[in-house]
C-alpha cells in the first residue's frame, strides 16, 4: 500500500465515509403503511359533517378496502350509516393518494352519492387529511365534496418504499382515453391529468 493509499484508508476511518442514506439527493419516503390499517376521522359533503372510517389494504401502493360513513352521534342529520368498497393509489415520495368507490356494500338511510378522496398522508403524525370528492350516481351529480381528516388507530406496517408505486400514476402529466357513460349513450373520452 502506498503512503497515499494508507492516509486515505486512515482518514476514511476517522471522518466515516458518506453513505446513500447522507446523499442529499435521497428522498425519505412518505409511503403508507404496507397491509391492512384502519383509519377514523371526520368528512364533511354537503355543509353536513360525518363520521368515517377507511380500512385500507396497502400493495406496494395499490390502495383497496372499505369506507364506511355515518352519522356524527353529536350532530346527526338522518344519514345512518352506510359502506362502500374503494380502490386507490398511492405515491410515496409526495405521500400523496387518492381514492374512488367502486359501489355501495351497504347504502345508508339517507340516500347519498358514492364520495372519492384526494389526500396527503403525514408519516410522522399517521395522518391523512384531504378532500372528499364528489362521484357521480347517474343522473344524480349534487353533492359538494369537503374536508377529510383521519388518523390511523389501527395497523402500522413498514412504510411503502419509494419506486415500488405498484401501479400508481407516475408525476407528470398523463394522457389518458376512452369511454363514458352516465345517463345518456356511450361516449369517446380524451384527456390529460396533470
Amino acid at each position: 500500500m502506498t503512503r497515499s493509499a494508507s492516509l486515505l484508508a486512515a482518514a476514511s476511518l476517522v471522518v466515516g465515509c458518506p453513505s446513500s442514506a447522507d446523499s442529499p439527493d435521497e428522498t425519505p419516503s412518505r409511503g403508507l403503511p404496507e397491509g391492512s390499517s384502519t383509519w377514523s376521522g371526520t368528512g364533511e359533503a354537503n355543509g353536513f359533517s360525518f363520521l368515517v372510517e377507511f380500512e385500507l389494504v396497502n400493495t406496494n401502493g395499490d390502495l383497496a378496502g372499505t369506507a364506511t360513513v355515518a352519522d356524527d352521534p353529536d350532530d346527526p342529520f338522518g344519514l345512518g350509516e352506510g359502506s362502500f368498497s374503494v380502490i386507490g393509489t398511492h405515491a410515496p415520495e409526495s405521500g400523496k393518494l387518492a381514492f374512488a368507490p367502486t359501489g355501495w356494500l351497504q347504502s345508508p338511510v339517507l340516500p347519498i352519492e358514492l364520495l372519492g378522496a384526494t389526500g396527503l398522508y403525514d408519516i410522522d403524525d399517521g395522518t391523512i387529511t384531504g378532500q372528499l370528492r364528489d362521484w357521480s350516481d347517474q343522473a344524480d351529480n349534487t353533492l359538494r365534496g369537503g374536508a377529510l381528516n383521519l388518523t390511523m388507530s389501527d395497523g402500522g406496517g413498514d412504510p411503502t418504499p419509494i419506486g415500488d408505486e405498484g401501479e400508481s400514476l407516475a408525476d407528470g402529466s398523463q394522457e389518458f382515453s376512452g369511454t363514458l357513460q352516465c345517463t345518456g349513450p356511450v361516449r369517446d373520452v380524451e384527456g390529460t391529468l396533470t
